[in-house]
Parts: structure tokens; sequence; C-alpha cells
């Protein structure tokens, strides 16, 4: 009976609390489209703790490679990897803009070899998120049923389907830098989805 009574005192809160919860995306984001609010708060958080994990390292440790092999990225090119994928994604990818693979490649190469200061490093990558976030917000449904052909995949996706594609990138390349983290003995951030 106390179990009971106990329960009905708990279940107004968790229920209300849930509703407040699922509406969120939409009651403060200013998206044209329910999944590019939520892709634009995924993205928020991402930012976030990318940012976190890129702060931690220190910065005479951004030439840390995991290995002698020098065509392992080392963890500045990680964040250029992502800055420059970031800016390409939000500029062709989600904008179904074609374009050409090996060029794409040989730009992103450059780009990683360009010598940047860790705090240059860190702005470029918030305002790539920036970028993105600011890409997803502005697409609509119509937009995100869009098909798309990746030159390297020759497959029509969705670009609700790139868009996937996005998060999975960032989360592989993140992931990579945690293992550096860990390498040279930091404790990384801990992980918070939201």
């Amino acid at each position: 009976m106390k179990k009971l009574f106990f329960m009905m005192l708990l279940l107004p809160g968790i229920i209300s609390f849930s509703q407040t919860s699922a509406v969120s995306v939409t009651q403060v984001s200013t998206a044209k489209s329910v999944f590019g609010g939520e892709m634009s708060e995924i993205m928020q958080h991402m930012k976030v703790y990318t940012l976190a994990i890129a702060n931690q390292m220190p910065e005479d440790k951004y030439d840390f490679r995991p290995s002698k092999d020098d065509t392992v990225r080392s963890f500045g090119e990680q964040l250029k990897h992502l800055i420059y994928n970031n800016n390409h994604q939000a500029d062709n990818v989600m904008m179904a803009k074609t374009f050409d693979g090996p060029e794409l490649i040989k730009g992103m190469e450059a780009y990683e070899e360009i010598k940047m200061t860790k705090a240059e490093i860190i702005d470029k990558l918030s305002k790539s998120f920036d970028k993105l976030i600011a890409r997803f917000d502005n697409m609509t449904d119509a937009d995100f049923d869009t098909q798309f052909t990746l030159p390297f995949v020759k497959t029509p996706k969705s670009l609700r389907v790139m868009a996937m594609f996005v998060r999975d990138h960032i989360t592989h390349h993140r992931a990579e830098i945690i293992v550096y983290l860990r390498m040279n003995g930091i404790e990384p951030a801990f992980y918070r989805p939201f």
C-alpha cells in the first residue's frame, strides 16, 4: 500500500518532466523542422564535449601521434580534420552540392598541414560547429528528404542520413583523440550525451 501511494505521488512529476523534456527542442529552437532542431541540439552538445576534449591536451602535445607512422594524424591534425570536414559538410553535403572527391581529400590534407596554435584550432573548431548548427536549424523536412550521392559511395542517400553521417564522423574522430589523451596520462572529460 505504501509503495502504491509513493508511486502515485511520483507519477505526476515523472509525466510532467517527460512532457517538458520531449518538447524542449521545439520550444527553444528556431529550426525549420523538428529533425533539424534535434540535430542542432545534438551538435550543440557535441560541440561542448569536443571542445572540452580539445582543451584538455596541452598545446605542446598537439603534435602527439600514437604511432611513429607519420600517416597517422597528430592530435592537432585530427582537430583540423574535423574543422575542414565540419565546414565542408555544412557548405556542401548538407546543401546537396556535388563535389570532387579527390579534390576534397587534397584540400583536407593541405589544411591539416597548416600551422596553427591551440587557440586558433579551438576557435576554428568552435566556429565549424556553429556553422553546422546553423545549417541544421535552417533545413526543412523537404531539405532533409533531398537525395544526395557522395563521390565515394555512389548510392543516393537522403540528407537526413547524411546528417547521421556528419554526427558519426565527429564521434569517430573525437574517440580517436580521447585515446590520444589517455596515452598521455590525461583522463578525458566525462561524457555527457545531453
